[in-house]
């Protein structure tokens, strides 16, 4: 058989060595990294709206969620976890923290407000948030340990917040697009450049290289055809390989500066962010990230309408009005919510990444602080999840599970998802332990 030396000396080729040397470090490339993105848009759902039909494996998602049907396939719909009310503060206010950390809000009097029923005193999250946790495990592999974005969230009180670094540590999430992008990719721009002409250059190397193994062929015995051939297979995997790493980190089209005040404004920076947010994952700036779109407070004032969509009413204030019109903004509402997760998921979707996608190898998670508005009810929060199916998460699901269950299991679950399978509790309410059942393989 044609050994490795037989085959330099056969070829005399630098480009041939370099390959094969190439090749040797291709063979022992790490799985495609994995990463966790949380998304979060307040007030529940308008629950015979959002319900899919059918079975676990084969349903038909509803009007609110149609906008998804393209990701169905890459889709967790999860129906029957709620989330534990523990410690003080009204459902809007405490929800946020709890979604993502699993542990309730201080009882320490840091805030005493009179606008939730019969008045509050409260204080700040008491744990980490699991996007935090997983950014600790992870340590500086990359650039930053994690990235929040934010639509009109952020601010002097925990329902506006969904990510925690540690108790009574709110992460600020990043409010401009124009001034994300500037600080995320202005520095990466001229790089990007040089990055783009050197994988030419090694495409260039290898296509060489391949014709150097065809020319080998009729010098060699019939049995070790197969192994040029498999060396020749070899180099256009790695040639793909090339092209999925590089292709991946392409940054985001520069947004305009706009002023809070413009018209649309909101429409138009959550896509934004998302769009910031994928290339940030994608480029390697990151593995971890967050996407509130407004508080779970309550939304009073011109911020709280939805004139985009036609609205005149606040948001919050339409959740408690029971006729069949106002339901019936709220739908369009959580449709639209719906669409702008979609354009999320299709921002993650459009760069490609070793046998997939960045979708496929990250789970991203979408929540809300209560599962409906005009009761505050917390036994069942509308959790949708999506992609990871190349990374161990059985997608093209719709899990119905019994009345009991809590987002600490999804919270374990994320951190199995990144590897970190010894947590099996997670947040100061657990009243459990492991993943949620089905979500992972094996689990």
């Amino acid at each position: 058989m044609i050994s490795r030396r037989d085959l330099l000396s056969l070829a005399g080729s630098a480009s041939v060595a370099a390959a094969l040397r190439s090749l040797e470090a291709f063979g022992q490339t790490a799985a495609p990294i994995k990463r966790v993105v949380l998304f979060f848009t307040p007030h529940g759902t308008v629950w015979d709206q959002w319900r899919p039909t059918g079975t676990s494996t084969a349903f038909t998602l509803p009007y609110i969620l149609e906008p998804l049907k393209g990701f169905q396939q890459k889709l967790v719909v999860v129906d029957g976890m709620g989330i534990r009310a523990g410690g003080p503060g009204a459902p809007h206010t405490r929800g946020p923290a709890v979604l993502f950390t699993g542990s309730g809000l201080a009882d320490d009097k840091t805030f005493a407000r009179s606008d939730c029923s019969g008045g509050c005193n409260f204080g700040w999250n008491t744990s980490n948030s699991v996007d935090q946790e997983i950014a600790k495990r992870l340590g500086n592999v990359t650039p930053y340990k994690s990235l929040e974005f934010g639509v009109q969230s952020g601010g002097g009180f925990p329902g506006a917040y969904i990510s925690y670094a540690a108790p009574a540590q709110p992460l600020p999430p990043k409010q401009d697009p124009y001034v994300a992008f500037q600080q995320l990719f202005g520095p990466l721009l001229e790089p990007a450049a040089q990055r783009a002409r050197e994988l030419t250059r090694r495409t260039d190397v290898l296509a060489v290289v391949k014709a150097d193994l065809a020319r080998l062929k009729p010098k060699v015995s019939k049995a070790d055809v197969s192994r040029l051939e498999s060396h020749t297979q070899a180099i256009s995997e790695l040639q793909q390989a090339l092209q999925s790493s590089d292709l991946g980190c392409v940054p985001p089209t520069a947004p305009e500066n706009r002023a809070q005040s413009t018209a649309g404004y909101r429409a138009w920076a959550i896509d934004r962010h998302s769009e910031l947010l994928a290339a940030s994952l994608a480029c390697g700036l990151t593995r971890v990230g967050s996407l509130m779109f407004r508080p779970g407070e309550n939304d009073g004032g011109q911020q709280g309408i939805y004139d985009f969509l036609g609205q005149t009413m606040e948001h919050h204030l339409t959740t408690h009005d029971t006729t069949a019109p106002a339901q019936q903004r709220l739908v369009e509402i959580y449709r639209w919510y719906a669409s702008r997760f979609a354009y999320l998921l299709q921002q993650l979707d459009k760069f490609p990444e070793g046998d997939g996608t960045v979708l496929d190898h990250t789970l991203v998670v979408w929540g809300s602080e209560i599962g409906t508005g005009n009761t505050h009810s917390i036994d069942n929060i509308p959790f949708v999840l999506a992609g990871g199916g190349k990374a161990g998460v059985n997608t093209g699901r719709y899990f119905k599970y019994s009345p009991g269950i809590i987002n600490s299991r999804l919270l374990v679950s994320l951190c199995h998802f990144m590897g970190f399978t010894d947590v099996n509790t997670f947040g100061l309410l657990d009243n459990g332990t492991g993943p949620m059942p089905g979500l992972l393989n094996g689990a």
